[in-house]
């Protein structure tokens, strides 16, 4: 499944990057939203620190006892949010395929996101029981802390 989406993504970066370098492509693309090399390093970064929050939260769960029903639940809730804001990249990442600005509700998702499952994070590293979990908790706090960084870059560098 994870290659899949690589897949996916690398399909979508490239059509993206062509699109920008084509001459020919006719249509222009929004206002900069795709020509400017660094906003694309910044949404790069986002989608792959979306997909490394995502594993650091599922390991998490996986390394987690019986014991830790309510750091499970929130480790839950922060896939949930990692997730949302994922589907908030595919949209804006159709509209600028298809030469069209990002929606700004998607935007908003992605945020919304990325803050639910940093909440969730710190709820769920509250809540365990163990160093182990803790150890893997705090790793996905700090992959959802890049994620947010590099969500805030992709605000101010693509306008």
């Amino acid at each position: 499944m994870a290659r899949f989406e690589f897949a996916y993504f690398l399909a979508i970066t490239l059509a993206m990057l062509f699109r920008v370098y084509n001459a020919d492509a006719g249509k222009s693309v929004q206002s900069g939203q795709s020509s400017n090399a660094t906003c694309n390093i910044d949404r790069l970064q986002t989608v792959v620190g979306l997909d490394n929050s995502a594993s650091l939260i599922q390991k998490a769960i996986k390394d987690s006892s019986s014991n830790d029903t309510a750091a499970v639940s929130q480790l839950k809730a922060a896939a949930n949010g990692i997730q949302s804001a994922q589907a908030g990249v595919d949209t804006i990442l159709q509209a600028l395929v298809t030469g069209q600005a990002p929606p700004a509700n998607a935007r908003q998702q992605v945020g919304d996101g990325i803050d639910a499952a940093g909440a969730a994070l710190i709820s769920a590293f509250g809540n365990s029981t163990t160093s182990a979990l803790s150890a893997d908790i705090a790793d996905a706090q700090s992959a959802v802390a890049g994620t947010l960084a590099a969500g805030i870059r992709v605000v101010s560098d693509c306008t």
